[in-house]
């Protein structure tokens, strides 16, 4: 850093980047009247303050998931040169968005710790993300993707049937190759870990394996030892490194020794050289350098089981700790319960010095990942307390971690993280477990981190409770809203209803295109045919984690084991990828159902879930459930082609009759008609733009549940990016000639109401989804009514959305106009 000239009296705050910086102070007189002036001598001194321009105090882990019911384990690794993730779960997309307002950009890497559905269910919704914010950089910087071998294949093969809605930008490197660099201060390490095996044999040979491994980061193949791991068995821990900057010269300290303040030499002594001046003194690095900072690191375990737990007391193992624990601060412990809690695993955290801090990341902890969802449906909730519910806050689970949970007392509020203290363990907890626990172990909170620098946790989230009250009172206040709530009260009084045609009810657990945000999740629609059938109408990201936010997770399981059938409609990520979840769900309810005998079980097995989609899915799903998957699932699940004959069990079981018409969005997209024997009928467009043909495939259905992703004034993108526009999606309805047409699909622009064209708010047969909207049959009529408070509640926000939508037409045609351009340059 070259320091030209200093002023008295004047204070400058600057903020470190974590790139070299030349910073020039200019003088308010000239340097020849600075020296030649008459003034006292004096001194100059630099305050750099705390550390400000150490790239070690920038750097910290944040927690993003806490491993509880509602969110796997999910952390980020904050740098001055970017960020990497470590492990990305179903909903990982949408907590980005929420905590890391979405910067894809400054993503670097992604590391996953296991092939289970759990660590890579938000993979593919992640990589596309950062893969379309990297195609705006010039330079263009690959995504790494870190993690067991058979992860390569997995994304490869995503690739290629998502017909490129997956990046092209992304590098995929095995746990064989040990060492990554993040900028020139954090390095991360994998350290594998297969399960113990019986066999003596065996298991020397899977020793020598991981000890062959770690001696070579270049890699050695597992058959060259004569063992083969089985790839989804394997466990890989990660150690993050941070090492301090170098050395810095204190400018008090030359100005103390009379040395002069520039010299061609100093930077030998950053490097803990020993200098000699040209007037023969030698100076030392320790006389005039700022203290030596020591390295802190920590690490990220991931015990699925018993079995691997026994190799943590591997010497291999051991012998890679043992190298860490001077500079160790603090473990992050993504370990079930089933074996967090048995006193194997106790005695390992025990074996840790006492200045090490763990952060246990399961079911025993308790953090609200989506806090501006939960007031938003509260907001909503003013309308109608029915049609709008609040959401449900969860506890963690109970023993093994395979019972769903039940709600926390009075649910439906939301309670403050318990964070405040760390509270090492969970209520549940006997006493002779709280004294076989560590004092150094705290539960994971949403936004809790680890500073490097000063090599400390913190909490920086508020009391939900607080947000959520502050914001519904600052609601109630704005202009016109409590009498528009008055009239509305009046209007649903005036209506009769009639209590007999509940059925078909409808609950949108997701109502938006493309990528989910604090607002909306990405599609997803369950449907109540009658009492005991339920189908989904796609799947996308999270659905399972909003079933539960909706329902708590009692009703969650009641569902899943009612639940018949799931219709896919394309074969974007954002309307499939939380199909695993569900799959694995019912697996896991039926098998509890198993062990406790409980009578209802028997409606899981009788009933398998029929997967409804085109020839698209049947790859994916050989693909992904032997690898990421393990579970019986030839006995839960049957695959359906909508384009041939309909399984007559299904028919009979759920009492509709499926139809499916091409649509046009991608390859193999399709439309479906649901026609149940009671003489209602329901059509699911999904992805579509307008087309003649469709309306004529739905002519005289019930209810319409239609795509409509833009406004109208960017025809012009919705017909390129094949989808529909507000007034197109109503038209649809209106040639089909049904009776309730419900919008959902929106933009991200809109992400909290959509705006309609003057003209649509009065129209009875159409309404628009949000999430969480839980409509029967027999309320549809009412939600037209509710445009008018809404509008009321979000003006500010629909002011924002139309410039927003203003400036996204201008882009495109602006972009339309420049690859017209191009295409004109090449031919000519």
């Amino acid at each position: 850093m070259l320091l030209r000239y200093w002023i008295p009296t004047a204070k400058f705050h600057i903020q470190c980047t974590g790139k070299p910086l030349q910073i020039i102070f200019k003088p308010l007189i000239s340097p020849n009247r600075l020296r030649s002036s008459h003034q006292p001598e004096v001194s100059y001194h630099c305050d750099f303050g705390d550390n400000s321009f150490d790239l070690m105090s920038q750097t910290r882990m944040q927690v993003l998931g806490v491993g509880s019911t509602e969110t796997e384990p999910f952390l980020a690794l904050h740098t001055p040169d970017g960020k990497c993730l470590f492990n990305a779960p179903e909903s990982a997309t949408r907590v980005i968005s929420a905590h890391l307002e979405g910067k894809y950009s400054s993503i670097q890497a992604v590391f996953i710790s296991s092939m289970s559905w759990s660590r890579i269910g938000g993979l593919f919704g992640i990589t596309c993300e950062a893969g379309e914010f990297t195609k705006t950089l010039k330079d263009k910087p690959m995504v790494t993707l870190a993690g067991p071998t058979n992860l390569s294949p997995l994304i490869n093969h995503y690739k290629n049937f998502s017909q490129g809605s997956a990046p092209t930008l992304i590098k995929v490197e095995s746990y064989r190759n040990l060492t990554y660099k993040l900028g020139p201060t954090a390095t991360i390490t994998g350290i594998p870990i297969v399960p113990q095996i019986d066999d003596q044999r065996n298991e020397s040979r899977a020793a020598k394996m991981i000890e062959k491994i770690r001696e070579n980061n270049a890699g050695i193949d597992c058959d060259s030892v004569g063992f083969s791991c089985n790839e989804r068995d394997l466990a890989i821990q990660y150690v993050v490194k941070v090492s301090p900057s170098r050395r810095k010269i204190r400018v008090d300290r030359l100005f103390e020794l009379g040395l002069p303040s520039r010299h061609k030499l100093y930077g030998e002594l950053t490097l803990g050289k020993v200098i000699t001046l040209e007037d023969g003194r030698t100076v030392n690095p320790d006389e005039v350098l700022t203290q030596q900072e020591e390295p802190s690191a920590v690490l990220l375990v991931d015990c699925p089981s018993l079995h691997h737990l026994a190799m943590f007391s591997d010497e291999p193992m051991l012998c890679h700790l043992s190298s860490l624990e001077p500079s160790l601060r603090c473990i992050f412990h993504m370990t079930p319960i089933a074996v967090f809690r048995t006193e194997e695993y106790q005695s390992w955290i025990r074996s840790f010095n006492s200045l090490t801090q763990h952060v246990a990341m399961n079911h025993m902890c308790h953090s609200i990942s989506l806090p501006k969802s939960y007031i938003l449906a509260a907001k909503f909730h003013l309308i109608h307390p029915d049609i709008y519910p609040k959401l449900h806050v969860l506890a963690g689970k109970e023993g093994d971690g395979i019972t769903p949970g039940s709600e926390l007392a009075g649910s439906g509020e939301i309670s403050e993280p318990q964070t405040s203290c760390f509270t090492p363990i969970d209520k549940s907890s006997s006493e002779k477990e709280k004294q076989s626990y560590s004092r150094n172990i705290h539960l994971a909170a949403i936004n809790l981190s680890y500073h490097f620098g000063k090599e400390d946790l913190s909490y920086e989230g508020i009391s939900s409770d607080i947000g959520m009250e502050l914001a519904i009172n600052e609601t109630l206040e704005i202009d016109g809203l409590s009498e528009a709530l008055g009239r509305l009260k009046d209007k649903l009084r005036a209506k009769v209803k009639d209590s007999h045609l509940i059925y078909p009810k409808f609950t949108f657990l997701g109502t938006a295109s493309r990528q989910p945000s604090n607002s909306r999740n990405v599609s997803s629609c369950l449907v109540q045919l009658q009492h005991e059938t339920y189908v989904l109408l796609d799947c996308g990201e999270d659905t399972y984690g909003q079933l539960l936010r909706h329902f708590g997770a009692g009703e969650t399981s009641n569902i899943l084991r009612r639940l018949h059938a799931v219709f896919l409609s394309h074969m974007h990520a954002d309307h499939h990828m939380g199909l695993f979840t569900i799959i694995r769900e019912r697996y896991l309810i039926a098998q509890a159902d198993g062990l406790t005998k409980q009578s209802h079980s028997k409606l899981l097995y009788r009933n398998p879930l029929y997967i409804f989609a085109t020839s698209w899915i049947k790859p994916w799903i050989s693909e992904v459930l032997p690898n990421v998957l393990p579970i019986a699932s030839s006995q839960s699940i049957q695959l359906c082609d909508p384009t041939l004959q309909i399984p007559r069990s299904f028919v009979k079981a759920t009492n509709i009759d499926i139809t499916s018409a091409p649509v046009d969005h991608c390859r193999l997209s399709v439309a479906y008609k649901l026609s149940h024997a009671d003489g209602f009928s329901i059509v699911y467009t999904g992805d579509t733009s307008f087309s003649k043909s469709l309306a004529m495939f739905g002519k005289g259905c019930t209810v319409l549940i239609t795509e409509a992703t833009y406004s109208d004034h960017l025809e012009e993108m919705a017909r390129d990016r094949r989808h529909l526009t507000f007034s197109q999606a109503v038209k649809l309805g209106s040639l089909m000639k049904a009776r309730y047409t419900i919008l959902t699909h929106f933009s991200q622009r809109l992400s909290k109401i959509p705006i309609l064209p003057e003209g649509l708010t009065l129209c009875n047969s159409v309404c628009f989804a949000n999430d969480h909207l839980q409509v029967a049959f027999n309320q549809l009529e009412l939600l037209p009514l509710f445009n008018e408070s809404l509008y009321i509640m979000f003006s500010e926000y629909i002011e924002d959305a139309k410039l927003k939508d203003t400036k996204r037409k201008v882009l495109f045609l602006k972009d339309r106009e420049t690859k017209k351009r191009k295409v004109l340059e090449r031919t000519t």
